[in-house]
């Protein structure tokens, strides 16, 4: 959550861009350090939905470059999503 981001850099005295450039590095695939994987909170449940790597290209591609979705619309659809990263088992492929 962003508020973890927040709480890392204000700990390693450095802003939260830093922690994002950190965790960018690290997700990179070629790093196979760690794993980028989206979620979206179950209405029924307290579980969470993963969301794919397809769907979030596609929503973004949609808002951004066809501009088929709109700035609200975008706002609406993104803001449901959570970001999270988890460490690659060694010899785990991306």
């Amino acid at each position: 959550m962003l508020s973890d981001i927040e709480a890392i850099a204000s700990n390693h005295l450095c802003d939260s861009d830093g922690v994002f450039a950190v965790l960018a590095l690290l997700g990179r695939p070629a790093a196979k350090i760690l794993r980028m994987k989206y979620f979206r909170p179950d209405s029924d449940s307290e579980e969470e939905d993963e969301v794919s790597p397809q769907e979030i290209g596609n929503c973004i591609r949609a808002w951004w470059k066809e501009k088929s979705l709109s700035d609200n619309d975008w706002q609406n659809w993104a803001s449901d999503i959570l970001v999270k990263w988890s460490p690659v088992s060694k010899g785990e492929d991306i």
